[in-house]
């Protein structure tokens, strides 16, 4: 999937093409988030690391944030 130049809006089309399962938060993914205690950092990052964590899901972003999650059995890819 190339995203240079593409259009947002398909996106999720070709995502889920390539194999990848897209989610929501749901009301149990929000109401759940203060059981995973979280380091400092952009609310958006905290949300999907938690939603990671919650559901035993590996995480696929190089964003430095995630690797501190590692010791607390946040699988990341990249």
């Amino acid at each position: 999937m190339h995203l240079s130049g593409g259009d947002p809006g398909t996106l999720e089309a070709e995502a889920r093409g390539i194999g990848f399962e897209c989610l929501e938060l749901d009301c149990y993914g929000a109401a759940s988030f203060h059981r995973t205690r979280m380091p400092p950092g952009d609310p958006f990052d905290r949300t999907l690391a938690h939603l990671a964590l919650e559901r035993d899901l590996v995480l696929l972003s190089k964003d430095p944030f995630f690797k501190k999650l590692k010791s607390r059995g946040l699988q990341t890819i990249w």
